[in-house]
């Protein structure tokens, strides 16, 4: 996640209510897909916020008629990518003024980055395989941002052997920059991208799932990372599937929130910063005790108080798991909340993302479930609920 994209998740500074629950959209697209990865903005220039399903299989946009309903497009509309998507990412790759798709790859045996170009009416040109680097390494997970302060829009990939970011050249050329980064391997699935340190870029933190440690590689403003894991970042062996970057307890530094549990329920684990990018392991003081499998993480001012709640997509066992949402106190300390806040349903959640897409000023989330065989991706709104 890069910090632009934190700007979707600030507090709503609106007056304090009732305790609010999510409640369930009717009216989306009842199709069903194996979603790994969701993506939002204005794709076809008429001012509301479409959305990108990644998928396994065909992925897909849902376009928004202005009130946030959605019909998915098929023929003529359709991606046509040559691979399984397990991240997209849409930014304006190309300078040209509308949103470009990239899709990072996920398939075990060989994998294709695809690249698609818009027109500016929502219709995506073929892959160039020219401008984007071919390596055919499964990637996990991607954020995007300036990593090397030019101006443009850079992919940071983490991904199953050697993670990496893409350097864009300000027309959506991409060039593979490994010499900037560590030479390590490892197994990262996830991937926070935000300033740290406090100096100004864009520096990563990797979750991995092999029960290695996390890591934290500092940005120098040009791109060249190094991994300042041993003095930052505490130390621990869980297999961190979910990574989420804000500012908990509101001291104006970004935190850590890392989901767990690929293999199994863990607990979840709360880092605090110290505002020059050194963290502590608050999750005993901080956290609900619980064990589940967390593959996604989505902050939210759910209850209006103005700090910043958290919505946790939980993926236990064949079947799924429901969904759950800690309230935070304004300190960066979580407390379950009440039965019934979240629709009651059992998925294999894989991805969350808020975004305003009625245009009300207060974000919805968006629910991507992929359970094999395929699942209905969900829109939940917040309703204000009597005491």
């Amino acid at each position: 996640m890069s910090c632009r994209s934190l700007l979707l998740l600030l507090p709503l500074l609106l007056p304090a209510q009732a305790p609010p629950v999510f409640v369930e959209l009717a009216g989306v697209p009842a199709t069903r897909h194996e979603t790994h990865s969701l993506a939002a903005g204005d794709l076809d220039g008429d001012g509301d916020v479409d959305l990108v399903l990644g998928n396994v299989g065909f992925s897909v946009i849902w376009r928004n008629d202005g009130a946030g309903r959605f019909r998915e497009l098929v023929g003529e509309g359709r991606l046509v990518l040559h691979a399984e998507s397990n991240a997209v990412a849409l930014q304006d790759f190309d300078g040209d003024g509308d949103l470009d798709l990239f899709s990072a790859s996920g398939g075990w045996l060989g994998a294709i980055h695809d690249l698609l170009r818009n027109d500016g009416s929502a219709r995506f040109a073929s892959t160039t395989y020219d401008d984007v680097p071919q390596d055919y390494s499964r990637t996990n997970g991607m954020a995007a941002g300036d990593l090397d302060g030019d101006g443009d829009v850079d992919l940071f990939l983490a991904r199953l052997n050697r993670t990496t970011w893409f350097q864009n050249d300000g027309n959506g050329t991409f060039t593979n920059r490994l010499d900037l980064v560590p030479d390590q391997q490892g197994s990262a699935m996830a991937v926070a991208l935000c300033d740290l340190d406090g100096d100004g870029d864009l520096d990563a933190v990797l979750g991995d799932a092999i029960y290695e440690p996390n890591r934290l590689w500092l940005n120098d403003g040009r791109g060249h990372f190094t991994d300042e894991t041993a003095t930052r970042l505490p130390s621990d062996q869980d297999a961190t599937t979910a990574l989420l970057a804000a500012d908990f307890d509101g001291d104006g530094d970004v935190d850590l929130l890392a989901g767990n549990g690929r293999l199994g329920g863990e607990q979840p684990k709360l880092y605090h910063n110290d505002g020059k990018g050194h963290f502590e392991d608050v999750t005993a003081a901080s956290l609900p005790r619980v064990r589940c499998e967390t593959l996604a993480l989505a902050a939210i001012d759910v209850d209006r108080d103005g700090d910043l709640d958290v919505v946790l997509g939980c993926a236990d066992g064949a079947d799924g798991a429901a969904n759950a949402l800690w309230l935070n106190d304004g300190s960066g300390k979580f407390t379950v909340a009440p039965e019934g806040a979240l629709p009651e349903r059992r998925e294999r959640t894989t991805c969350l993302l808020p975004v305003d897409l009625d245009g009300d000023g207060v974000p919805e989330l968006v629910v991507g479930n992929g359970a094999e065989g395929g699942a209905r991706t969900r829109i939940w709104r917040l309703a204000a609920r009597a005491r």
